[in-house]
């Protein structure tokens, strides 16, 4: 197993967007046949993904020379926004998962591959600095158990989700 990896990109993170469609049309009519779809993501996040990908690759590969160059399954991961960044964290995180998961750091980005991770935003001492630290340490698959003492205080709740409506369709 591998000690930890550490990654470094440098300046702002772009946020994970959510993709954007529109239709084209191919004529002057109104016919749907003769429309088009067209999804795309947003040309700022895609060009800072696409760098992301190719500059974790490297690094990945600059610590790993005596390591199989195959992607880690089970982490334990810490992502620090060091700097002037601006965007909601949870697409942030989002957007570096993604590219780590692309540049075949890590295998999937889902819970049981990764179930303990935190991110943090921090202000640098000097200003110029400003990027992503990204710290991955590789963990043995372990079935974490809920504490006794929690499970019991969440079977006294009485709670129950509310039952929604069904729509028809």
């Amino acid at each position: 197993m591998t000690s930890q990896l550490t990654f470094w990109l440098p300046g702002k993170c772009s946020p994970k967007v959510r993709p954007r469609a529109t239709v084209i049309n191919q004529s002057h009519s109104v016919s749907i046949k003769k429309s088009k779809a067209h999804v795309y993501n947003c040309p700022r996040y895609t060009a800072w993904k696409n760098w992301a990908i190719s500059s974790l690759y490297r690094q990945f590969l600059n610590q790993n020379k005596s390591y199989k160059q195959e992607p880690l399954e089970h982490i334990e991961i810490l992502i620090v926004f060091i700097g002037k960044h601006r965007g909601d964290g949870e697409n942030m995180v989002g957007a570096v998962l993604d590219s780590a998961v692309q540049a075949n750091i890590i295998t999937d980005d889902c819970l049981k591959n990764i179930p303990k991770g935190c991110w943090e935003h921090k202000e640098a001492t000097d200003p110029k600095i400003t990027g992503t630290l990204i710290l991955i340490k590789p963990i043995e698959p372990v079935i974490q158990k809920l504490n006794p003492i929690w499970e019991k205080w969440i079977l006294t709740r009485t709670e129950t989700p509310p039952t929604l409506p069904r729509t028809r369709r």
